[in-house]
């Protein structure tokens, strides 16, 4: 099997999983996090953070930019990542699901553009 043909099918498979999992929660647990600890991501701030996740990295491997996603820059002078209070959260989990779905474009037409011979 091809390299394109493992990440591509690899990509599906785990895209898929995701989606599964996403379609198990409900709007109204978005707010959620645990109760006890720190800086602790509420279900939004995860659904929001897995929809950034793959492509991002398949862009910095594809094209080396590996700037932050629009809207995560850290502030000149900052060394620490915010405050999970501070991050984004999707508003519902149909956006979360269609912003996954767009990551997945994104993932699997990197895979093409970079072809099997810059993968060998």
């Amino acid at each position: 099997m091809k390299w394109t043909d493992q990440l591509t099918a690899a990509m599906h498979y785990n895209y898929h999983v995701a989606d599964s999992l996403m379609a198990l929660v409900e709007d109204k647990d978005l707010n959620w996090k645990p109760a006890t600890g720190k800086n602790w991501m509420t279900v939004g701030q995860l659904l929001q953070h897995i929809t950034e996740a793959c492509g991002f990295c398949c862009n910095g491997f594809a094209t080396g930019d590996w700037g932050m996603p629009e809207g995560a820059e850290m502030p000149e002078g900052e060394s620490m990542l915010p405050p999970a209070e501070a991050l984004k959260s999707v508003a519902s989990v149909k956006e979360a699901r269609e912003k996954l779905a767009a990551d997945k474009k994104v993932a699997l037409d990197l895979v093409q553009s970079v072809g099997e011979d810059r993968l060998e």
